[in-house]
């Protein structure tokens, strides 16, 4: 086992050109050895804090400068095997839902370094309230606003200090929890943003105008508050954009300042700031970002199943349904169970029930011959035999 750990771990530095005579890949070596730090998983802590820095000890280099393991992420309280087959395939929860709300939604629930339990009720809650009526919703208001009072261009008009002061705040807090890693408060630190500029923006109400306040008076009003609450969204949107690129990508156009993955490249997080969005910048067309989605929709993942279900479900065409197994013609000298668990990625519409994947189809060989039959259970029950496997 150490060696084959040898062999394996050793591809750290090797990739980087350790050993060669390259002056290219010494160079490439200098540069990025030793390590910053080492992701990894929990169950490898011993290979990466005891035999890779012996290892790289005994031949004279530096050991990488801090290691942060990972914990387990389970489903429905169960860690996710391979032979269980109880795997959540993320390219399904990105079909649905997109690869930003997966990844927020992890960051979000779960602190990084402990174990975390997913279900597919906790990911479309937490999509709905803090994308879908969060931060979606907040971007949608102000930028259609700012379209209908002001044709899409951001009003001359100072500041709400509060906000401002709050935005400030949140700069300050996010980095430090960002790069120590503690992704789970940093975005709870951000959302407290989101939540205050929707509170601000609720609170001054600046698409209703009262009898007694003159139009001078509530335009003023309409452009302090849009132009505040526009800012506080540049915020926010350069402050998410490492955990929601897509979705940051289409506020910032929607905002008029063009590509964020070019402005990433003049280190603007670092320099973040109140006050980048100008008097005078274009708002691009207003688009949506999380649609709602409603946990008693059904087939959400209809084309999935079609493809990798249907195909198990479908008996030989030259077999028939039957009542049930047939006895064992005699008994075997060790019982044996085999057991299959195979994710299905949709199921009939109930109340109150999340439409994601979250049932499973049970295989179990009955019968230790090359042409079994299997019984199921998923809730009702299946003609038998299903598949030959």
């Amino acid at each position: 086992m150490i060696y084959v750990w040898l062999d394996a771990l050793a591809n750290y530095i090797t990739a980087l050109g350790y050993g060669s005579d390259d002056p290219s890949d010494q160079a490439r070596f200098a540069k990025f050895w030793p390590a910053d730090m080492h992701l990894i998983g929990k169950e490898i802590s011993r290979f990466h804090c005891v035999y890779w820095p012996a290892f790289l000890m005994a031949a004279g280099l530096p050991t990488p400068r801090s290691v942060r393991a990972n914990g387990w992420l389970l489903f429905d309280q169960g860690k996710m095997s391979k032979s269980r087959g109880n795997i959540v395939r993320a390219e399904t929860v990105q079909a649905v839902l997109g690869a930003d709300a997966l990844r927020y939604f992890l960051l979000r629930e779960i602190p990084f370094g402990q174990d975390g339990n997913f279900s597919f009720d906790a990911l479309v809650q937490r999509y709905n309230a803090d994308l879908a009526n969060g931060y979606g919703n907040l971007v949608s208001r102000v930028v259609n606003m700012m379209h209908k009072y002001f044709g899409g261009v951001v009003p001359e008009s100072p500041a709400d200090g509060g906000l401002e002061e709050f935005a400030v705040r949140t700069i300050a807090a996010f980095g430090p929890e960002f790069d120590a890693l503690n992704f789970s408060e940093a975005l709870r630190a951000l959302w407290n943003l989101v939540a205050e500029t929707d509170g601000y923006l609720t609170a001054n109400a600046p698409w209703k105008k009262p009898a007694d306040r003159s139009d001078e008076d509530h335009a003023a009003l309409q452009a302090r508050v849009l132009a505040t609450a526009a800012e506080a969204i540049r915020i926010i949107t350069a402050l998410v954009y490492p955990i929601l690129p897509d979705s940051a990508a289409k506020v910032w156009r929607q905002l008029g300042q063009g590509e964020i993955a070019d402005a990433a490249k003049s280190a603007f997080l670092t320099e973040l700031a109140w006050g980048g969005l100008k008097a005078g910048t274009k708002f691009g067309e207003p688009a949506p970002l999380f649609p709602a989605q409603k946990r008693t929709q059904p087939n959400v993942c209809k084309t999935w199943k079609t493809k990798t279900i249907a195909p198990l479900l479908k008996p030989p065409a030259s077999s028939r349904a039957q009542p049930g197994p047939p006895p064992l013609r005699k008994p075997l000298r060790r019982p044996r169970l085999l057991t299959w668990t195979i994710t299905t990625l949709s199921r009939r519409a109930q109340p109150g029930r999340s439409t994601l994947p979250s049932r499973y189809l049970r295989l179990m060989c009955i019968r230790c011959r090359p042409s079994w039959q299997a019984a199921a259970s998923i809730r009702r029950p299946l003609p038998l035999p299903l598949a030959r496997l």
